[in-house]
């Protein structure tokens, strides 16, 4: 194999002499052969003198490339290439060789160039005295140079299988150009910066683990990646959980998003952003996009979309044209404040991480470890798990109607973690193992009573509001929650009920 592949660098022939194997590069000086001696007499008394085959030319290379590694391109691949008119094939040879270009140009050359005059075969026969001839050597017959492939004697004769030799030696460098080098500037890799998000459902599929996204990037413009590391027994161990993906688009917010709807565009509120690196962009996007999942990020612990983006400076941006509490994630719409995360959701860059379920209420440390870091020197991200992709959106729309014996029909409208797309005249698949809730009804912060639904429905009975209020309830704070048989009660939507008697 590697005799194979110097073959294609440089000609090269071998025979056994009965010692050893003698390998020669050297171009052959050919020996004339007489007209009295071509010709060997056969056993029958018949001279042979010569006979010659030459090959198709369809089947012969139009074209020959050969791949290698240019120096004067930061050895990056270069592709030289060789062509000629009449063949009807394309032969590539991928050399794992360091060439310059017109050395490179000049392989391909000679390859091409051999595979056209090797078409021309022949035998030729002569006396026995010529039986010293070996493979590689080269004689003239007739004013023409041929290589000597093999040989056999027969009887007192000597049989040449033979081949065409090339009219001029090959060339050691060709004219040619090995093009510009795409050449990455070395720049230092810098520290990591890892966020461990545990979010709702990003993706349209229903979790059945506790699901945690990593985002990991560097302030420095040479960040290129980080192995990731979980400890699940307090940082005595740790084990791999691979590479990072490219750099997540993430910073920090630099001015406060005020509280906003999330049932409707949010076009009075803005926020300021400063991103990690100057090698990271934000860009704005249309509306549809937007509808359709572009510009998702996490701002503190909400999810929110943006189709507007002014650029302010250096890494410093505006957003504003805001999509606020996606994907069930209002309750984290008010509260914000400077200096907390912002993560662009990108999947293609973020790194899935499902823990057990029993990792549920359970703290998990995490590391990203650059290249040259220790793994003692890193400090751990600590992460308090949630499980927010398991946990059950909190239902909407609650309305309350007295009946005429002064009894308070109650009902809302259940959400899903696996419905987050409206479909005309279908509702949103449950989502859960069944259909639970939790129900909390309070004097403003005094409990008065809690009560377990099987259905969005219940009814407050006259008698029940009675042993609350003392009498018939006409104003009453309610929440509900929808409830996991794995992670308990989702978030609860809370509302000030107001019913007359």
């Amino acid at each position: 194999q590697v005799m194979g592949t110097l073959r294609q660098l440089v000609p090269l022939s071998t025979h056994d002499d009965g010692a050893r194997l003698v390998v020669t590069s050297a171009v052959p000086v050919a020996m004339t052969v007489s007209d009295a001696d071509l010709g060997g007499a056969s056993g029958r008394g018949v001279r042979v003198r010569a006979m010659t085959r030459r090959a198709a030319a369809d089947a012969l290379p139009g074209e020959v490339a050969v791949g290698f590694a240019d120096p004067a391109r930061d050895y990056q691949p270069g592709l030289q290439r060789a062509r000629r008119r009449g063949g009807a094939t394309n032969a590539a040879f991928d050399l794992p060789a360091t060439l310059a270009a017109g050395e490179a140009k000049a392989c391909a050359e000679r390859l091409l160039d051999e595979a056209w005059t090797a078409r021309v075969t022949g035998d030729v026969a002569l006396p026995w005295r010529w039986a010293g001839l070996a493979p590689g050597d080269a004689v003239r017959v007739e004013g023409v140079d041929w290589r000597v492939r093999g040989w056999m004697m027969e009887g007192l004769s000597v049989s040449l299988d033979v081949e065409r030799m090339p009219g001029t030696a090959p060339l050691a460098t060709a004219v040619s150009d090995g093009g510009r080098a795409n050449v990455d500037v070395d720049l230092p890799h810098g520290a990591t910066v890892l966020e461990v998000l545990d979010l709702p459902p990003i993706r349209a599929e229903l979790p059945v683990t506790v699901r945690l996204w990593l985002a990991a990037a560097g302030p420095s413009a040479g960040w290129r990646r980080a192995d990731l590391l979980v400890s699940r027994d307090a940082g005595l161990t740790y084990e791999s959980l691979g590479v990072s993906g490219g750099p997540a688009v993430m910073g920090m917010a630099v001015t406060v998003l005020g509280a906003g709807p999330s049932e409707r565009w949010d076009q009075r509120n803005s926020i300021e952003v400063e991103l990690l690196s100057d090698a990271m962009w934000l860009e704005g996007r249309s509306q549809v996009s937007v509808l359709a999942g572009a510009n998702l990020a996490v701002i503190g612990d909400e999810l929110v979309q943006f189709t507007t983006v002014e650029v302010l400076g250096a890494r410093r941006f505006r957003l504003s044209g805001l999509l606020r509490g996606r994907r069930g994630s209002e309750a984290a719409a008010t509260g914000h404040v400077t200096g907390e995360r912002f993560v662009l959701l990108d999947p293609a860059v973020l790194v899935p991480f499902d823990a057990p379920a029993g990792s549920i209420g359970g703290t998990l440390r995490f590391k990203a470890v650059g290249p040259g870091d220790s793994v003692g020197a890193v400090a751990a991200v600590m992460v308090h798990v949630v499980g927010r992709a398991l946990r059950p959106l909190s239902p909407v729309h609650i309305r309350a109607v007295r009946g005429a014996g002064g009894d308070i029909d109650i009902n809302w409208t259940r959400r899903s973690r696996q419905g987050f797309d409206w479909i005309d005249g279908a509702d949103a698949p449950l989502g859960e193992e069944g259909e639970r809730y939790a129900v909390a009804i309070r004097d403003g912060a005094l409990l008065k009573r809690q009560i377990s639904a099987v259905e969005p429905r219940l009814t407050y009975a006259a008698a029940e509001q009675i042993a609350d209020f003392g009498g018939l309830a006409t104003d009453f704070d309610i929440s509900v929650a929808q409830v996991s048989a794995l992670t308990g009660a989702g978030d609860a939507q809370t509302q000030l009920l107001q019913v007359a008697i």
